[in-house]
């Protein structure tokens, strides 16, 4: 999914684009519509994602050990999620952050 598609599905709610980085860092700069959970807040507050809808967790970086372990941890408790291809760096490029 290209950023300006994953953007308009994070807007109508099909998609949760789901930020684990640190609140610091996610306050420096996110995606439009981005949530924030940092990796060890994620446990404590599955409760709180939707189970029936996408997750796309991002970091700093498409291979950023956070993102993939949000991944792993919320496939493990039954949702849908996967990573998101680019990190908040190649969107800072872009403009889009």
């Amino acid at each position: 999914m290209k950023r300006e598609q994953l953007l308009a599905a994070a807007v109508t709610g099909r998609v949760l684009v789901l930020g684990v980085r640190p609140t610091e860092e996610y306050a420096a700069g996110h995606p439009a519509d981005a949530v924030s959970i940092p990796l060890e807040e994620l446990t404590e507050h599955l409760d709180e994602i939707p189970s029936d809808t996408e997750i796309v967790a991002y970091c700093r970086g498409r291979h950023c050990v956070l993102s993939c372990k949000a991944v792993r941890l919320l496939e493990e408790h039954g949702r849908n999620a996967r990573l998101m291809e680019d990190g908040v760096l190649e969107w800072r490029s872009e403009g889009l952050v």
